[in-house]
């Protein structure tokens, strides 16, 4: 007890002997902090993100933040951290105070601005099925899609955005403008999806050889399908539901002449009307049968014998009586002729016979030729019934992509196989709405509708 009481005494002379020094001089006194840091997690990315502090301390420990973006929470000897995203650009610092009852400590917080790197996209174009789009982005803070359609979703993993695409049951095109943000940055991208396509949307006419062919259509989803034809002994059609496979079957052709007709198909909402042309040249088509029907000056329906052949690997159409060839090419994929400009059809006596066509030109509202080989006519054979009897009739008409439109073709003479406005000599023939016609019975006068061309008459005229 002795020594105990002494120590106080001690002390307590010092304490006086401290006391009583001279008030110019001072004296610091070290006070432990009331909170002692031993870690801490404080620097926070632009990203909502958490963080800590360990912490030591005599006694309970309170955290209070005057910053509306930190949530922090004590948890023994731990203060959780909690940041909102920072969505700006520039970054952002605040505070947390814990407190004991000795004191408090200020704690402090710091937050990057949003940083987002997004490569340059003009635009996104998407089939009508369900699809996903990748693209490579940079950024410190949640990047997100954003749309006003409910078919467009993104989500963005370790730097890869991930767009995904729902499938587009519809036949209609769908459009929208996709924005993909990180904080305040954005960028917009606009996107197209298709609707169901399929060829024969834009098929007009489906052209097949005699032989027995398929049209194969396979439909990215089941859409119910109606298919109807007046010809249904050659024209079949047949889908699958399971597979998505509709098959539209050309039966072969054995009549020996153009086969022609069409169906109409309903898929879902969507109508069309497909014409069917079936031949082969050389079965279907050549013949010495033909006439070479035009209409004259006079408004009077006129013909040549004719005949459609193929010498090598060249056709043509031959005058029988003039002895001239007018070429042709034939498309055997399209069953399309062509006729062009300033082509040699040969001779009669002394002068070289070449098509000339004849246009009109609105602007100086004059007729012109042209001898350009640049310049057609284009036909397509069809098989009809007219006047009592079947023909094979190919209209010849101006395709629609020349420079102007073609009037009509004629049969020009020139001194030369030079052309040119000096060795012209004039019209042989004018053919006014020119088709080449075969029926299937012999042509004669009452039967052609028309008149045959007065040969030796023609031929006075060119002499």
């Amino acid at each position: 007890m002795k020594k105990i009481f002494k120590s106080f005494l001690i002390a307590a002379i010092a304490l006086t002997i401290t006391t009583s020094c001279d008030d110019n001089e001072t004296t610091e006194l070290m006070t432990p902090p009331a909170i002692t840091i031993v870690s801490r997690s404080t620097n926070f990315p632009a990203a909502a993100s958490t963080g800590s502090v360990k912490f030591t301390a005599d006694g309970p420990v309170t955290v209070s933040t005057q910053n509306s973006w930190i949530t922090a929470t004590v948890e023994g000897d731990e203060i959780k951290i909690e940041c909102t995203q920072n969505d700006e650009l520039q970054g952002r610092t605040g505070v947390i105070t814990a407190k004991t009852k000795a004191g408090s400590t200020d704690i402090n917080i710091i937050q990057e601005g949003v940083y987002f790197q997004v490569p340059n996209v003009d635009k996104l174009d998407f089939e009508c099925t369900a699809s996903t789009y990748e693209i490579e982005v940079h950024s410190n803070a949640l990047v997100e899609v954003v749309s006003d359609v409910d078919w467009i979703s993104g989500e963005c993993v370790d730097g890869i955005l991930k767009i995904n695409i729902d499938a587009n049951p519809t036949f209609d095109v769908r459009t929208c403008d996709m924005t993909i943000k990180s904080g305040v940055t954005k960028t917009k991208i606009p996107v197209s999806q298709k609707g169901i396509y399929l060829e024969i949307f834009d098929l007009e006419t489906w052209t097949c050889p005699d032989s027995r062919k398929t049209m194969t259509l396979t439909l990215p989803f089941d859409v119910p399908v109606s298919f109807s034809t007046d010809n249904p002994d050659w024209l079949v059609s047949s889908y699958n539901p399971a597979t998505r496979v509709w098959k539209i079957t050309a039966e072969a052709n054995n009549t020996g002449h153009v086969r022609t007709s069409k169906f109409d198909y309903i898929l879902g909402t969507k109508k069309g009307t497909v014409n069917v042309r079936q031949c082969d040249f050389n079965k279907d088509l050549a013949s010495n049968d033909y006439g070479l029907f035009f209409t004259n000056d006079e408004g009077v329906r006129m013909y040549f014998q004719a005949a459609l052949k193929k010498v090598g690997s060249n056709y043509r159409i031959n005058i029988t009586a003039l002895n001239l060839n007018i070429p042709v090419s034939f498309d055997t994929n399209s069953h399309t002729f062509t006729l062009r400009g300033g082509q040699a059809c040969g001779t009669m006596g002394a002068d070289n016979i070449y098509t000339v066509f004849v246009y009109y030109d609105p602007v100086d509202r004059g007729n012109y030729f042209t001898w350009s080989n640049s310049w057609q006519m284009k036909g397509e054979p069809e098989f009809k019934l007219v006047n009592g009897k079947y023909r094979t009739i190919i209209p010849f008409k101006d395709p629609g992509n020349n420079p102007y439109t073609i009037s009509y073709l004629e049969l020009h003479s020139f001194s030369s196989t030079s052309l040119s406005g000096s060795t012209s000599r004039g019209t042989v023939v004018r053919l006014r709405d020119m088709t080449v016609e075969r029926i299937h019975s012999g042509i004669t006068s009452a039967e052609a509708g028309a008149q045959p061309v007065d040969i030796e008459a023609l031929f006075d005229t060119c002499r």
